[in-house]
């Protein structure tokens, strides 16, 4: 284990068929290696499964939870972490990374990616803050919307999109990395939800453990990284915006620099509301595009969708219920009560067929099979079914039948009331129910909303207590700096009196010395500004004759310069500097010597160009001999030179 990596296993460590390398990041919930596939001999990414809030690594390179409370937490996110990879391991996309695999050893379990080569959105941010046009973060964020929206149709959301999590790659095409599916997870289990969230990319849904996340969470994020290319910082935290929002707009920060329909799609996926923004990437796309925007799809994820689906099982019930028999109207009958728009089930054919073969006695037997349906749709309905004067089958009553059917009747009638009855204490007793059930969420909700506000304002008066403290402690630590300054004046004053004391008794024979050495330091001094004088005139001259050849040369080429290349005012635009700068110092980092040379097109000044590395120089600095070539209306130009890496950054040196 590295110093800096104190948990991550030991560079040569042997994970199945993988060598790991180095580590590539580190973060509270895991470990991401470079390991060698010894199989297929090509280097792959590993990420580990680590959450250090309840887990530790043994010194046998095992993983455990650190105490048997945090064994079921610690469990249930291994099983989210490997979930999460068997779910991007759906996916092929090529804005999205590939997962080759998923394993567990050591206790813990492991996601293989394909190994990307290039650089983070946010050290391109570091290096270019605000260098973007618009038509470059187009060309970012729509590729990258393309591979949400895959995500989004399956079901799932990123949770974790940020400058660091996006990646472009060598030929400048940008994948989405890092999944935040199994960490969002853990936080919730764990109720650490501060330690999932990115402040200033997270949108104020993700700050609640019940928030309604969707993909207006994920376009939140985006946008937020658009604004950043934009304004040159990052949004404030979404908590922070609630009452009084302090951002200012991207129509006003961007202002002048990029088109008003852009900018506006920035602010509209920055709602702090969910609600507001736009509910798809389908809609945001269109949004930065200036094209007609969709309608919102229907809901797959949040609240929306839940109750959706609970709406889709109300009418599967009532599908059902309307199934078990063909649907009658009560059109045409002004005797039957309720709307106009209630079916009833009616007897089914073999019923009827049995009535005729029976006759009346039978008739009364068949209507008895439809009282249970019958009565659980209307009490009037049961009514005329079971009086045969309606002529529900067509047909008159003898006298004998008629003493039979008002018995029946009056049965009927008490057994129909009864069901009214029970279905009205039935109904009243739901609605209770639901009101007991309304009035505990709202109970739950105010509770909530009081522990919320009762753990802000502890925090704040934390926040004042440890400022109070610190405020005393710098006193106290300011008056004991202020007692041993005083000691060691005195100290230092008796001490310069007793030299001053000596250096009068010896000043007089000391001035006499003095004066002949400053007579001849004079001397000396006026032979060497000579000196320096002359050869600072001949320096300027050079310096002059240099601008003058360079001026010449400018006045002749009439075109461009750029920092990082030896060949002068010879590029088309400005804007080929920014693609030179960044193959130059990419090839001077990763290339090995003699290797392919790195290009790079500037489609908007035509012009070309490529970088090779030549041979590495030994020595102290790190420097690297180069070749580069320009492609500029036809004609290519060639030279070489040395550069080395210090302070932080190559320079040209010859």
């Amino acid at each position: 284990m590295t110093e800096q990596h104190f948990n991550a296993l030991p560079t040569g460590y042997q994970l199945q068929e993988y060598t790991l390398k180095s580590v590539l990041g580190h973060g509270g919930f895991g470990i991401t290696y470079l390991a060698a596939d010894n199989n297929l001999g090509k280097d792959v990414a590993i990420k580990e499964y680590l959450p250090t809030e309840f887990a530790v690594r043994r010194d046998d390179s095992k993983v455990q939870p650190r105490s048997t409370a945090d064994n079921n937490d610690y469990e249930w996110g291994l099983d989210r972490f490997m979930k999460e990879a068997q779910t991007l391991g759906l996916f092929r996309h090529p804005n999205i990374v590939p997962v080759y695999r998923a394993f567990k050893e050591n206790g813990t379990a492991y996601m293989v990616m394909e190994y990307q080569r290039g650089q983070s959105l946010a050290e391109l941010f570091r290096k270019h803050r605000s260098d973007f046009t618009e038509e470059d973060l187009l060309s970012l964020v729509i590729p990258l919307l393309d591979g949400l929206g895959v995500v989004h149709k399956a079901g799932y959301l990123h949770r974790d999109l940020k400058p660091g999590n996006i990646f472009i790659r060598e030929d400048g095409s940008p994948v989405l990395l890092d999944f935040g599916a199994a960490r969002n997870a853990v936080g919730r289990k764990s109720k650490n939800l501060t330690s999932i969230v990115t402040p200033g990319y997270a949108p104020l849904e993700q700050y609640f453990a019940d928030g309604n996340q969707g993909p207006w969470t994920d376009i939140y994020a985006m946008a937020s990284i658009l604004y950043q290319a934009v304004a040159g910082r990052i949004p404030p935290e979404a908590p922070a915006r609630v009452k009084r929002d302090p951002i200012t707009p991207a129509v006003e920060a961007g202002r002048g620099r990029f088109g008003e329909t852009f900018l506006a799609a920035i602010d509209e996926g920055l709602k702090v509301e969910e609600e507001q923004r736009p509910q798809s990437v389908d809609q945001w796309r269109a949004m930065l595009l200036g094209q007609e925007v969709p309608a919102a799809p229907p809901p797959t994820m949040g609240r929306e969708a839940a109750s959706a689906r609970s709406s889709a099982t109300m009418l599967a019930g009532h599908a059902a219920l309307a199934g078990r028999g063909a649907p009658a109207t009560q059109a045409g009958n002004p005797t039957l009560g309720g709307s106009a728009s209630m079916r009833f089930p009616t007897i089914g054919r073999e019923d009827a067929l049995a009535h005729q073969r029976r006759g009346g006695a039978g008739k009364m037997a068949a209507i008895a099979v439809g009282v249970a349906v019958l009565l659980a749709a209307s009490g009037v309905g049961a009514y005329i079914a079971l009086n045969p004067d309606h002529g529900l089958f067509g047909t008159g009553t003898t006298g004998a039948d008629k003493r039979g059917t008002d018995t029946t009747k009056i049965s009927a009638d008490a057994e129909t009331q009864r069901k009214l009855e029970e279905e009205a204490r039935r109904k009243s007793e739901d609605e209770a129910r639901r009101k007991a059930e309304d009035e505990r969420r709202r109970a739950e909700d105010e509770a909530r909303r009081k522990a919320q506000d009762e753990a802000r304002r502890r925090e704040a008066e934390d926040a004042k207590r440890r400022a109070e403290e610190e405020r005393k402690r710098r006193e106290q630590e300011e008056a004991r700096r202020n007692q041993g300054e005083d000691a060691r004046r005195q100290a230092e004053d008796e001490k310069r009196r007793a030299e001053e004391e000596r250096i009068r008794r010896q000043e007089e024979e000391a001035r006499r010395r003095d004066e002949e050495a400053r007579r001849e330091q004079q001397r000396r001094e006026q032979e060497e500004a000579r000196r320096r004088q002359e050869q600072e005139e001949a320096r300027r001259r050079e310096q002059e004759e240099a601008r003058k050849r360079e001026q010449e040369e400018q006045r002749a080429s009439r075109g461009v310069s750029c920092d990082y290349s030896v060949l002068r005012g010879v590029y088309a635009a400005e804007t080929d500097c920014f693609y030179v700068q960044r193959v130059f110092q990419y090839t001077l980092t990763s290339a090995r010597d003699g290797a392919n040379p790195s290009t790079w097109t500037n489609q908007r000044s035509g012009a070309s160009g490529t970088i090779r590395i030549i041979a590495t120089i030994p020595g102290r600095d790190m420097c690297r001999r180069f070749q580069q070539t320009v492609t500029v209306g036809g004609r290519t130009l060639s030279g070489t030179g040395v550069a080395c890496y210090r302070n932080n950054t190559w320079q040209i040196s010859s």
